[in-house]
């Protein structure tokens, strides 16, 4: 089994990433759940579309997850979803942007997503976890200014 690196974000280290102009993001929760239920269904086909993975959420995992108070937020091309990621208050979980992305797209939508997160729940540092085998998340994140925590646990 996989050790877990965890990693932090404090929302005070400010980076600008560049947003391309078809990107948008939709913030959902249990109360818009229903009314976006075509694009979690697309982000989550596209995603076993690129990634073979057991642990994968379906609609019904998804809908118990707002209902406990966690956030989904998917990233769109145009309509088109090209990723998401959840968060539980502080804890970043699930992410991942489709292979069609552009380059700096996935770096745009994290930071994105934690100064939404921050507006609406005012939570300045945010947290996971990437599994020790996984360079490229690790360097990702590092990229986008998170940091190693030995500290921090789930």
């Amino acid at each position: 089994m996989s050790s877990k690196i965890w990693f932090q974000n404090n929302i005070s280290d400010k980076r600008k990433f560049s947003k391309r102009k078809p990107l948008s993001i939709i913030n959902i929760n249990n109360g818009n759940f229903l009314e976006n239920i075509s694009y979690i269904d697309t982000t989550i086909n596209t995603f076993n579309s690129e990634i073979q993975w057991d642990g994968m959420w379906n609609r019904v995992t998804a809908h118990e997850r707002v209902k406990q108070n966690h956030t989904l937020f998917i990233l769109l091309e145009n309509d088109t979803p090209i990723g998401h990621l959840w968060y539980d208050s502080d804890y970043v979980y699930n992410v991942y942007v489709s292979k069609e992305r552009e380059d700096g797209d996935a770096s745009w939508f994290v930071h994105e997503t934690m100064l939404l997160m921050n507006k609406e729940h005012s939570i300045d540092t945010f947290r996971l976890y990437v599994d020790e085998w996984n360079e490229r998340a690790k360097s990702f994140f590092k990229k986008i200014g998170y940091i190693k925590n030995e500290f921090l646990t789930n």
